[in-house]
C-alpha cells in the first residue's frame, strides 16, 4: 500500500495514543496527496471501548489536524466518511465542525445467502 501512496504523490500519516503501561488506546490516520494539495484524507480514527467517551477520540484528531494544518498550510479541506449509524463518530465530527457533503449507500450480503437467493431466481424460469 505504501508504493502505491508513494506512487501517486501520497503520504500516510499515524497517530497513535499509549496508555501508562504502554498498550495502545487509541489511532488516527490521515492521507496527504501532493497531487490534491488542499485535501486529506481522514482515513480511520478509533479508541479502545474502555476509553471511548473520555475525549480521546477528539483529541486524537484535533491533534492530527494541527498537525497537518502545520505541514501542510496549504491544506483546506479534509475529507472523511462513516456510517450513518455510528453516533459517536458523527458526533465528533460535528463537534469539530463536519458537515455533510456527500451521502451514498453501501449494501452487503453473505456469499451464502446470495447463492440461496441466486439458486431460487434460477429455479423459477
Amino acid at each position: 500500500q505504501y508504493r502505491i501512496f508513494q506512487g501517486i504523490g501520497g503520504l500516510h500519516h499515524s497517530l497513535i495514543a499509549r496508555s501508562e503501561d504502554g498498550r495502545i488506546i487509541g489511532l488516527t490516520d490521515v492521507l496527504y496527496m501532493s497531487t490534491r494539495p488542499t485535501y486529506i484524507y481522514q482515513n480511520f480514527a478509533g479508541v479502545l471501548p474502555e476509553w471511548q467517551g473520555s475525549g480521546l477520540g477528539k483529541w486524537l484528531l484535533a491533534a492530527m489536524f494541527q498537525y497537518h494544518r502545520h505541514k501542510y498550510p496549504e491544506t483546506r479541506w479534509i475529507v472523511t466518511d462513516n456510517a450513518a449509524s455510528n453516533a459517536a463518530v458523527l458526533a465528533i465530527n460535528r463537534q469539530l465542525g463536519f458537515k455533510e457533503y456527500q451521502t451514498y449507500s453501501l449494501y452487503q450480503i453473505s456469499r451464502q445467502k446470495l447463492a440461496r437467493k441466486l439458486g431460487a431466481m434460477g429455479q423459477g424460469r
